[in-house]
């Protein structure tokens, strides 16, 4: 790769995080140096202090926005485990196959997998136009519970702006012949087999 190829690629990948900001240091530093000018009666001293702490406040606001921005843009497995497993914990076809109640609840394993892509703009390989590629993450990871079942949880997601959506979400019971399809259609499924190939499944984990 070349060094202007190189140069294209990071400033796809990190020039809109630098992009944010600059622009928010720019305004917070034009908004002081207006508040700055307009009380001409400062001392060398109280500018001195005045300057110093401003500098602060205009780091500290880059520094937010920049990390709010990528809070929001990107995914974090973590919450996508939880926030599929209470989806699959709360499925009446789960509960029933699986024979989860209150007093058999179902529970999270300790295995898990995942991959993630995109959350970056990239050079187009056919229009060579700057794109966004969209983040997104497939996961598996295994739950057991109710009737002393086993199941592995295969899903794919992306961001859309700040919403996550779901475009496959399947359980996979290990301890009897139970394939539960709850989002998605049929054509995913072959995304679901290559995630299960990552991971050694017939262990028991618990």
């Amino acid at each position: 790769m070349s060094s202007f190829e190189k140069a294209k690629f990071y400033t796809a990948k990190y020039g809109l995080y630098a992009g944010v900001g600059t622009v928010a240091a720019y305004g917070i530093g034009k908004s002081l140096l207006y508040v700055s000018t307009t009380f001409l009666g400062f001392t060398l001293y109280d500018v001195g202090w005045y300057m110093f702490y401003a500098g602060i406040i205009t780091g500290t606001g880059a520094a937010t926005t920049v990390s709010v921005l990528f809070e929001k843009l990107h995914i974090r497995p973590e919450s996508v485990r939880n926030e599929a497993f209470d989806m699959v914990a709360a499925s009446p076809d789960v509960r029933d196959k699986m024979g989860v109640s209150m007093i058999y609840p179902l529970h999270p394993g300790v295995m898990r997998a995942y991959t993630k892509e995109g959350g970056h703009f990239s050079i187009d390989s056919i229009s060579r136009s700057l794109v966004w590629r969209k983040p997104r993450i497939k996961m598996i990871f295994q739950v057991y519970g109710g009737d002393n079942h086993q199941a592995v949880v295969s899903l794919e997601a992306e961001k859309a702006l700040t919403k996550l959506k779901y475009t496959l979400l399947t359980v996979d019971m290990l301890t009897k012949d139970e394939n539960l399809l709850l989002i998605g259609s049929e054509s995913k499924m072959e995304e679901k087999d290559q995630l299960r190939s990552l991971v050694q499944l017939n262990k028991k984990y618990v």
